[in-house]
């Protein structure tokens, strides 16, 4: 008995013998093949990647989200009441607040926004890396590659990695989310399930596509007409968003349209999973408001990207060397981005403005961003409020009673009254003024200082305590410089006194609003400045 069940059992198990009763499982997927060359590539580009991020954060213009997290942050701390954080902000804001506790970052550049897109170039990396490991989970690195040297080519792309706001960091959560999960090890996925809810706390509009990547998962088949009629419908809300008023719209646009075309490659070449969520995150963007979904658009096409190529079967070294050819375009490109000016940071010599041609209690309302800079240059955080009487605008201005005009275009920063004022014509009272002081024996200037007195070219107050002055005593004006930022035209509040006897100094002193001038300098060389905005009406009074 016993030799009649091992001779069956040899039967059974022997080299191509058929078991009938149980399947025979399909063999595993091999892994896809390495190649040194694509690694080599992805690299270098992905290091390229990284510069030409850290190149947009240097020079693209703070968004208004942005501005308002930076300030917050900052005032954080400094120790100083918050700003009203917007919609959606508030862990954006405390994880900037975080990085800077803990790095200095807010010390280190020029302006305090520096330290926020530091944090913003940091979370580009992560969420770079992440997005490696995903796509490298099941794709060649050559094709990664390809996706890396588009993205480094793509201005649109770039823009939308570089400032720093929920969208960016949200993203990187999910991403870093998401490399975790497709690990084996159960603690390591657990960590990723973390990842992904602070992504979705940080950004809470992306929940739409943690959900939509579940359904996806969970969907065992995905209908292709479906796919298609939402490939149309993303290219048509880009298309919406281009002629509408949003003016972000310019940067979603071409997202868009490349993540139709990719999604419509991908339904072609049996991606439908992937087609699916790079439809759904482009549709997330047409339907959310502002640029939150963007970054996530950018790492879905970045992964879904690699899998379409990677299913090109193009020959081993084809994608490589694309890759490659693309790395050299990449390094043209670099170089081009970053020559030119940097961005002005007129923020220094509106502080200084502040401090010397403004009254020492003068409250000034500033746009958000512009706060944050004032307060680190040292203007105390009580003369920045919502009710100030003077008011500073970002950007260009048209206003013509403007006080102060520091930098231009998208940098320009424009002060002008918070109620217009209505000028009373004084300038014939003021050149006759002038007149009188200029013919005064006791009254002593260069010629240059002498012709703007006798025009008018000076303001109403001063005039008025130099002429007082030179009633009592020899008084020599050296100079009337014009302030920086202001307007040359406008009349000089600064006058520069050489010599003046401590007679002169007391006298000075003892002026009253409005006609007591702020004084520094020493008596060889005394500084008076008269505060703006300046009385409507000096000569009449």
């Amino acid at each position: 008995m016993t030799s009649s069940r091992d001779a069956a059992a040899g039967l059974l198990f022997r080299p191509g013998a058929v078991v009938e009763d149980e399947p025979v499982p399909a063999p595993a997927p091999p892994p896809p093949a390495r190649s040194r060359v694509g690694t080599v590539v992805c690299l270098v580009l992905g290091l390229l990647a990284v510069l030409r991020v850290v190149v947009a954060a240097v020079r693209l213009p703070p968004l208004p989200a942005e501005s308002r997290i930076v300030d917050g942050a900052f005032a954080t701390i400094a120790g100083l009441p918050v700003p009203a954080d917007g919609p959606g902000e508030v862990a954006a804001r405390l994880q900037l607040t975080a990085h800077a506790a803990l790095t200095g970052a807010f010390g280190r550049y020029p302006d305090v926004l520096g330290g926020a897109r530091e944090l913003a170039v940091v979370a580009f990396v992560v969420l770079l890396v992440a997005v490696a490991v995903v796509a490298g989970a099941a794709a060649r690195p050559g094709a990664f590659a390809a996706l890396l040297a588009l993205f480094v080519l793509a201005e649109p792309a770039v823009v939308a990695v570089a400032t720093l706001g929920p969208g960016l960091l949200g993203a990187t959560w999910l991403a870093v989310g998401a490399a975790l999960l497709v690990q084996r090890a159960t603690p390591v996925r657990v960590a990723g399930a973390v990842a992904v809810v602070a992504g979705v706390l940080t950004a809470p509009p992306l929940i739409v596509a943690v959900v939509l990547a579940l359904a996806v998962v969970a969907a065992r088949d995905l209908p292709t007409a479906a796919l298609a009629v939402a490939s149309v419908a993303a290219v048509l809300g880009g298309t919406l968003l281009l002629v509408g008023p949003a003016t972000e719209g310019r940067v979603h646009v071409p997202l868009l349209v490349a993540a139709a075309a990719l999604a419509v490659v991908g339904i072609v070449r049996g991606r439908r999973r992937a087609a699916a969520a790079l439809v759904g995150v482009g549709l997330l963007v047409v339907a959310l408001p502002g640029d939150v979904a963007l970054p996530l658009l950018v790492a879905t096409l970045l992964v879904v990207g690699t899998q379409v190529v990677d299913d090109l079967r193009v020959p081993g070294g084809v994608v490589p060397l694309a890759a490659a050819a693309g790395t050299g375009l990449a390094a043209v490109v670099l170089p081009a981005a970053w020559s030119g000016p940097g961005p002005d940071r007129p923020h220094r010599a509106l502080a200084t403005w502040i401090g010397t041609a403004t009254e020492p209690g003068a409250v000034l309302t500033v746009p958000p961003g512009v706060w944050s800079d004032l307060v680190r240059d040292g203007v105390p955080a009580r003369r920045l409020g919502p009710a100030g009487t003077l008011v500073v605008v970002e950007g260009t201005s048209t206003a013509q009673d403007r006080l102060a005009r520091f930098s231009n275009g998208s940098t320009q920063l424009t002060v002008s009254p918070a109620t217009p004022v209505t000028a009373v014509p004084e300038g014939a009272a003021r050149a006759r003024a002038g007149a009188q002081l200029d013919a005064n024996p006791r009254f002593d200037a260069p010629d240059d200082v002498r012709a703007v007195i006798r025009t008018g070219g000076v303001d109403a107050r001063a005039l008025l305590v130099l002429g007082g002055l030179a009633g009592r005593t020899d008084v020599t004006v050296t100079a009337l410089p014009v302030v920086a930022g202001e307007d040359p035209a406008r009349p000089r509040h600064q006058v520069v006194l050489g010599g003046a006897d401590p007679a002169a100094v007391d006298v000075l002193r003892a002026q009253q609003a409005p006609f007591a001038p702020l004084i520094t300098g020493t008596p060889d060389a005394l500084v008076l400045t008269w505060t703006l905005p300046a009385p409507s009406a000096v000569f009449g009074r």
